[in-house]
């Protein structure tokens, strides 16, 4: 006859005296009235001794049998049961928690008991272990129910625990990682791109190891999850790797014409595509141990950009498109253009320039008529230039703009006057366009620029002038019917020999060096002696100097020699770092040589 729980109605085992559900435990059943026993007169039999040793052996076996039947009896009861678990629980035995527990009808692993003991352990609110109260710890555990769990040795009955089966469902970030929970695999359940889901197992803390190898990495992590959801939903859990795809895009700031780009990833080149972008590449450790080296191909060479430690998923890269052969050659076109502008601009000869396009000639052409009209003249040299090729802009394939300063030495003066030199500073954006028919760069404009010009202006390169000094004259370029120099061409000649002089023997004593005002004197005359001490003299002194100003006040032409006239302002630093200005007056001797004009004396 069947027996049901009076406290929650289920179904009773007839071998149980508590409900398996609940807990409860069951009132005894009264015992029948015993029938009146008949008294008989027992007659007394004697036995052989082999008969008594027979008789005492099946005694004991009866009594053996009896123990260990209570015994079993009493060792595979619930109570007992749970008091097994819980002490294989906190003393950590995997093995026992295996016998005890069962997960969809069969045996859980060692990885798996392991897990459930470290969720007793560790996570108090998952588990209730108390055994003082039978009822309470069936009621108060939903991770896992006691269950009949067959026969022992085929007599007694066995009670387990049937688990409720847990699913981790991991987030990936990208496809191919795969995940083991305490170093066992699991089944998937199912899975995507972005999510694997892990299961069924036991409910437990599980350390969860994901790792991934790919073509370009190989990373993994070691985490924790807890696997003890009482409705056996899936437990979310998301890993990270410390690795993703990175998406890279090239930035042309130049504008500079590509052939092609690329970047090199161990020692392997990885085009961009016609957009300049490299998408979803990887996955790739971001920890900053890969590096990734931008390339691009242009007319004028390769340029390699420094690499790029990646720790982001993306990255906007600056690459360096101006390879050293383009700035070279725009280097040499722009210090052309000013040594030219220089010269051009003292004989208003627009002729001089040689890598000008025909549209600035004109413009100087109209200019210098202009300024000769106005009686307005211009004296000076070309110091040094400074090119911001960081700002540098392609305007299409061959039109380019490019920040400069130019440095003079120089005065506009009128006809006549004295000339007062002093610093020029010509801040321009330079047009230089490719004439591939001549095959070399030509300026097409150099437009001046406010002050704003210099909130922007970083000097990436200087060029050094020839700091040859070109003084005005109105008909530098002209000559006589005969096709000789005229006077006139000699007189400026000589004028501006004089002055170059002045400004190189200053460089020369500066830098110890007297071969760099040597092309200005007569080898052998009394002036390259003297100057050669002068130099040799100062420099052992300390002492530093500086043109202020230079200009010829006279010429006087004695029997094919030519007296010169100067005024001269010079700033001196002596080694002490005290500083003096002085004004001399100095009449040079200057002689006319098959090269051309040449200092030989000087009082």
């Amino acid at each position: 006859m069947d027996k049901f729980c009076k406290e929650c109605g289920s179904s009773i085992t007839d071998s149980l005296n508590f409900c398996q559900h609940c807990g409860h435990k069951l009132e005894a059943t009264k015992e029948q009235p015993k029938e009146t026993a008949v008294t008989r007169v027992k007659q007394t039999r004697n036995y052989t001794k082999k008969q008594k040793i027979l008789i005492s052996a099946a005694g004991a076996l009866l009594i053996i049998i009896a123990g260990f039947y209570l015994w079993g009896k009493s060792y595979t009861s619930p109570e007992n049961t749970v008091e097994r678990f819980v002490d294989a629980l906190n003393e950590k035995d995997a093995e026992t928690v295996q016998e005890l527990t069962i997960l969809n009808g069969s045996s859980i692993s060692k990885a798996e008991a392991n897990a459930l003991i470290s969720l007793a352990k560790e996570d108090k609110d998952s588990l209730n272990l108390d055994t003082s109260n039978l009822k309470a710890f069936s009621s108060d555990n939903e991770l896992f129910t006691i269950i009949d769990n067959g026969k022992w040795l085929g007599i007694f009955p066995r009670y387990g625990f049937s688990l409720l089966p847990q699913y981790a469902a991991v987030s990936i970030p990208f496809d191919g990682v795969a995940s083991t929970f305490n170093e066992q695999e699991f089944p998937i359940l199912e899975s995507d791109e972005s999510q694997v889901v892990y299961g069924p197992m036991a409910p437990g803390k599980y350390s969860l190891r994901s790792s991934f190898s790919g073509e370009y990495t190989e990373v993994e992590s070691d985490e924790s999850i807890i696997l003890a959801d009482s409705y056996s939903d899936w437990v979310s859990h998301s890993v990270e790797l410390g690795a993703a795809y990175v998406t890279l895009e090239l930035f042309n700031n130049h504008g500079v014409p590509i052939k092609n780009a690329y970047i090199t990833l161990n020692k392997k080149k990885i085009p961009f595509d016609e957009d300049l972008r490299i998408e979803s590449l990887g996955p790739l450790n971001l920890d900053g141990s890969v590096k990734v080296t931008p390339t691009v191909e242009t007319n004028w060479g390769e340029v390699e950009s420094e690499s790029i430690a990646l720790e982001e998923t993306y990255y906007e890269i600056g690459a360096n498109t101006l390879s050293k052969t383009l700035m070279d050659e725009l280097s040499e076109a722009i210090l052309l253009y000013g040594e030219e502008y220089a010269k051009a601009n003292a004989s208003y000869d627009p002729s001089l320039f040689t890598n000008i396009t025909d549209d600035m000639r004109e413009t100087f052409q109209y200019n210098f008529e202009y300024y000769r009209g106005e009686g307005d003249y211009f004296s000076g040299q070309l110091n040094s230039i400074e090119v911001d090729y960081n700002n540098l802009r392609f305007d299409s394939d061959q039109y380019i703009s490019v920040p400069a300063k130019f440095y003079f030495t120089s005065a506009s003066h009128r006809e006549g006057e004295k000339v007062d030199l002093g610093e020029r500073i010509d801040h321009t954006d330079v047009e230089i366009i490719y004439d591939s028919s001549a095959k070399k760069w030509l300026i097409n404009s150099s437009y001046s620029v406010d002050s704003w010009f210099d909130d922007n202006f970083t000097a990436a390169t200087t060029l050094k002038g020839s700091q040859k000094f070109y003084k005005a004259s109105k008909t530098a370029a002209a000559t006589d019917s005969e096709g000789e120099a005229s006077s006139t061409d000699l007189n400026s000649d000589v004028e501006e020999t004089t002055l170059n002089y002045i400004y190189q023997l200053v460089e020369a004593i500066n830098a110890n060096d007297y071969d760099i005002v040597r092309p200005y004197i007569k080898d052998g005359s009394s002036l390259n002696t003297m100057q050669q001490d002068l130099v040799d003299r100062l420099n052992e002194s300390g002492m530093t100097q500086e043109v202020i100003s230079a200009s010829v006040s006279n010429i006087e032409e004695n029997n094919g020699k030519w007296i010169v006239t100067t005024d001269e302002t010079i700033k001196l630093t002596y080694e002490s770092g005290d500083e003096e200005t002085k004004d001399y007056t100095w009449n040079y001797t200057v002689e006319q040589v098959e090269e051309g004009v040449v200092l030989t004396d000087m009082e």
